[in-house]
């Protein structure tokens, strides 16, 4: 077994009790040892770049919903050692050493007389404040029933590797109408690993691991057990062109790098991305909070904001307490509501979030709002029909009998929430793929095995006005590059690209907390062809741009589902990630 220099968090939570009559969220104290676990015959191809991962730790796991601590370099360098010493650990071992290790460390943070006043300031509010410091039960204040809570609700994390894996792959050019594209997308010289403009290499790393959590209880007489909790996995991947230097960015952060080193960045911002979305819906640490107030319309005050790291735009279940006839509790999820407004309750705990409803009833004040996690992307697919643009039949070499003016469309977008970056609620940059197949139109006969197919590759952005809880009117804009590739037989072909620009207005309804449905109509604007690449028996020769009235643009009417993500290894957009804001 290897033990590296990724990341030991050691992780001290009070627990949050969404379901009693105190349902706000109480924070947690987390504690983080420079160290890490690389699983016994973990696979690894190179070495993971600890500092980057302590970044992207801090960026995705170390949320403001915890405080900070840290160990005695003793205890870690005990935990370390007994580790280091051992060919196979299975989770009980791992408990047993961390149990005999840091235990002690644990209740030695936890008994710190300025440690429990902070925390336990934390866990009242002004009115509890009074209630209980007449008759406080150490000198510091805390109640009996809040240093019990505060010495059984801790808990342990070790992040861990299982593999690390880089591989390489090719790509190349077969076929005429591919060349068209190769020919505008790359450059006529050899790439700086020898290959020709034909093909491009890349370095791909993946990266498989995850999060052993272990729960940490104290009992009265000072004994303190830990036991494993959960084991949460992930996996991601990262890729980068070979033969070129690159430069990965975060926020206002950037590493020049080579190709493997970019990929192992962009896998290693992916996963631990991931790891973050899965800590935040462990019920344990999930935030939450009470409607403290109901305000106009379908909208409510939460007791949460800044402090504990709420961003714009998320989303939160509405839960409701029930007693049963036998005198036990349920729970019922009542609804569902999105942050429109974050409170800076850094200072002023009165500051609370507005939250406004989109899935249920009308709630009232003691309903818990309880933490939601998603990513902060959607996928959308729609289907639909697009017209009134042109391909002239006159125009194209004798292979089609008739004009192609109308399309059927698919599309597949991945839209990414710019609210925690912008400050604007419900705004999206996404990246929009789309295949068009044409429809009513008559081919030459000698030309019957033909294809016609339209592509286009748009970065857009969004924005959606919600009204009536579950409905919302969105603004779509676009711009990038619209493609026809027309293939009569080997020796014919025909490949051109414009630019192109659009707009469009869609009606969406909710359908349930991460699910829902959009119908829509737009217009896009379209260039001349840009360039082109015509083959005529077997021989290239020259494109009229000038005299062409192909054209591209034109009407178009879609309908389609949209999924809000809670997690995956794809993030298109992570460089903005250092940019949010709670």
């Amino acid at each position: 077994m290897k033990v590296t220099g990724v990341l030991l968090l050691i992780l001290f939570a009070v627990q949050t009790n969404a379901y009693s009559s105190s349902p706000d969220y109480t924070r947690s104290a987390i504690s983080s040892v420079e160290s890490v676990w690389i699983k016994p015959g973990a696979q690894t191809d190179m070495a993971l770049d600890f500092g980057f991962f302590e970044t992207m730790m801090a960026l995705y796991v170390e949320m403001p919903r915890f405080d900070y601590n840290e160990l005695p370099d003793v205890v870690v360098d005990r935990f370390r050692n007994r580790v280091s010493r051992m060919d196979v650990v299975d989770d009980q071992d791992l408990s047993e050493i961390l149990q005999e290790t840091v235990g002690q460390a644990i209740l030695d943070i936890l008994n710190d007389p300025e440690i429990m006043e902070s925390r336990g300031l934390a866990l009242r509010d002004e009115s509890a404040w009074q209630t209980f410091a007449s008759t406080r039960a150490r000198s510091v204040g805390l109640t009996v029933e809040e240093l019990e809570l505060l010495m059984n609700s801790s808990y342990v994390y070790l992040p861990y590797v299982s593999s690390i894996t880089v591989s390489r792959s090719q790509s190349e050019s077969r076929q005429s109408l591919r060349r068209g594209l190769i020919r505008a997308l790359q450059s006529d010289d050899e790439s700086a690993d020898g290959q020709s403009a034909s093909s491009t290499s890349h370095n791909t790393v993946r990266i498989e691991g995850g999060i052993i959590w272990f729960s940490v209880n104290v009992s009265p007489d000072g004994e303190v057990t830990i036991s494993k909790l959960l084991d949460v996995s992930a996996s991601a991947s990262g890729r980068a062109e070979i033969g070129r230097e690159h430069t990965f960015r975060i926020g206002n952060d950037s590493w020049d790098v080579n190709s493997r080193t970019y990929a192992l960045y962009e896998a290693t911002q992916n996963w631990v991305r991931q790891l973050g979305v899965e800590t935040r819906g462990i019920p344990e640490f999930q935030l939450s909070g009470g409607i403290v107030e109901v305000l106009s319309g379908r909208n409510y005050s939460l007791a949460l904001g800044r402090r504990e790291g709420v961003y714009l735009d998320d989303m939160y279940e509405l839960v409701e307490v029930r007693r049963n006839e036998d005198g036990t509790e349920s729970t019922e999820t009542v609804g569902y509501v999105r942050i429109t407004d974050v409170g800076d309750n850094t200072t002023d705990h009165f500051n609370y979030s507005t939250a406004s409803q989109l899935i249920g009833g009308r709630q009232g004040v003691g309903v818990t709002a309880r933490e939601y996690p998603r990513i902060g992307y959607d996928l959308r697919i729609t289907m639909g029909f697009s017209e009134d643009f042109l391909i002239p039949a006159s125009q194209m070499f004798g292979w089609l009998q008739t004009d192609v003016t109308r399309s059927f469309d698919l599309q597949l977008s991945y839209a990414y929430n710019l609210a925690p970056v912008t400050g604007v609620s419900q705004s999206f940059l996404s990246v929009d793929i789309g295949i068009g197949f044409p429809i009513e139109y008559e081919r030459a006969p000698a030309f019957d095995d033909s294809s016609l197919l339209f592509f286009d590759f748009y970065f857009g952005y969004t924005k959606k006005y919600w009204f009536a809880g579950r409905n919302n009117i969105g603004l779509r804009f676009g711009a990038g590059l619209d493609a026809m590739l027309f293939s009569a037989d080997d020796d014919n072909s025909l490949s051109l690209f414009s630019a192109g620009g659009r707009a469009s207005l869609d009606y969406e309804l909710l359908l349930g907390p991460a699910w829902s449905f959009s119908v829509g109509a737009g217009y896009k604007l379209s260039t001349r062809p840009l360039w082109a690449s015509l083959e005529l028996g077997g021989e290239s020769l020259d494109f009229d741009f000038d005299n062409s009235e192909i054209n591209l643009g034109g009407l178009f009417f879609t309908a389609g589902i949209t999924y809000s993500i809670r997690n995956t290894g794809l993030n298109l957009f992570g460089f903005l990630d250092g940019f949010r804001s709670y």
